[in-house]
């Protein structure tokens, strides 16, 4: 009996080590465990405190430039004139052809004098009968052998046969169909032989030197813009300096926009009209900031700004651009004097502290 209990109380002993060791191994694990957790969340924090990005730094001010608005627009002649018959009569010659450059006063087309000429020579004999005449009466009126009525009949007479030669004058300059203005003969509806009657269109001249350049400035900006103020055009790659000739004083219903005509020169007519062009005013003086265009960059919700360094930390500011040159941008609602980041920008996020160094001069960086 005594043999049993002896057997049992050892069983039972073993049981209550291992059960102990089981505790102290479990408590252990919670101790140490739980310290090294605390250590590992603790050291990337450290870490990151210590290992701040570096990026480089440049501080500007503002400067003082023109505001540019720049807008879509089209080449247009400066003129298009319908040319029409002064007379009737049928076309003995043709001065110019379809598509040629010509200059003011030049011949275009002539119609046949038929009698004309005839016609002149016989009122000229005409008038100086009539001259006569009236001299005669005045003279006679002076001795009382004529009355003041019959004086006034031959002057009337006089002038009558005055202004038959004026008007044969004026047929036989109607004659010759003259270009009005210098440009190129867009169109010609007649040939010789072609029969003109007066007020018939013989043609179409469009005077391209200066030529328009029409684009559409909005609300915000038409207050600005007047007729002489100076203009760039973009055309076919080339850039076009000119003045502005035309400002509409009523906007356009469906666009909104008010329509604004730029002249610029085209001595050869080398640019024709009907081109897309691109047109560039300067219509304010405002301080904005140039930097290069590379260094524009998005915020998450789409807008454009710059990031520069404000005690230490990134931060994003949404601008405006106002004017651009090549790879140059000027632009507004930043900053009078700011710290932009030149290097490093899209590594950086607003907000995040960064080391920063300044920027190396551009003949140093050269080297």
């Amino acid at each position: 009996m005594k043999k049993r209990q002896t057997g049992a109380a050892r069983t039972w002993s073993i049981a209550a080590a291992i059960i102990g060791v089981l505790v102290i191994w479990m408590i252990s694990g919670l101790i140490f465990g739980s310290s090294h957790k605390s250590e590992d969340q603790n050291k990337p924090v450290a870490e990151k405190a210590l290992k701040r990005f570096k990026v480089s730094v440049r501080s500007q001010n503002a400067e003082t430039v023109q505001r540019e608005v720049t807008l879509n627009g089209d080449t247009t002649p400066d003129q298009i004139v319908v040319i029409a018959s002064q007379i009737e009569g049928q076309v003995t010659a043709i001065g110019a052809r379809k598509g040629a450059r010509v200059n003011q006063g030049a011949l275009l087309a002539r119609v046949d004098p038929r009698d004309s000429e005839q016609r002149k020579t016989r009122a000229v004999a005409i008038f100086k009968q009539r001259e006569l005449e009236f001299e005669g009466a005045r003279r006679l009126r002076e001795t009382g052998y004529v009355t003041e009525s019959e004086v006034a009949s031959r002057q009337a007479a006089l002038e009558v046969a005055r202004t038959d030669i004026k008007e044969i004058d004026l047929h036989l300059k109607n004659l010759s169909i003259l270009a009005p203005v210098s440009g190129v003969l867009e169109q010609q509806n007649i040939e010789v032989g072609s029969y003109v009657k007066i007020g018939e269109p013989v043609g179409k001249l469009i005077k391209i030197d200066p030529l328009i350049v029409s684009g559409g400035v909005g609300e915000n900006d038409i207050r600005y813009i007047k007729v002489g103020d100076s203009a760039e055009a973009e055309i076919l790659g080339r850039q076009l300096k000119g003045r502005v000739k035309f400002v509409s004083s009523l906007a356009d219903d469906k666009t909104r926009t008010f329509t604004v005509d730029i002249a610029v020169d085209n001595p050869r007519g080398e640019i024709p009209a009907g081109l897309s062009a691109r047109i560039r005013l300067s219509v304010q003086n405002i301080a904005a900031q140039k930097i290069p265009s590379s260094l524009l960059t998005l915020s998450d919700n789409g807008a454009i700004g710059v990031k520069h360094v404000v005690d230490g930390k990134v931060v994003f500011t949404k601008a405006d651009i106002v004017r651009s040159n090549g790879d140059a941008v000027w632009i507004t609602g930043v900053p009078s004097t700011i710290s932009l980041i030149t290097r490093g920008q899209g590594f950086v996020a607003a907000g995040e502290s960064v080391d920063v160094e300044a920027e190396a001069a551009p003949a140093a960086a050269a080297k």
